[in-house]
């Protein structure tokens, strides 16, 4: 095994971070739409402000601490 780790391409290291973005995204926002943070009156209310505000938190709670 060598002593230096492969060095990725910029073109592979884009794909990769596009990849982890797309991929985390559709979790992250499944996951947090969960009922959890979002209870179902809160949807049922249209209540987007607030909808918004709590995924924008839950997000920058995720980015702090990954």
């Amino acid at each position: 095994m060598p002593d230096t780790p492969y060095q990725l391409t910029d073109e592979q290291q884009q794909r990769l971070r596009h990849f982890t973005q797309m991929k985390l995204s559709d979790i992250i926002d499944e996951y947090i739409s969960g009922e959890f943070l979002l209870p179902d009156d809160l949807v049922d209310s249209d209540d987007w402000d607030e909808i918004n505000r709590r995924k924008a938190s839950a997000l920058t709670y995720i980015l702090s601490h990954l």
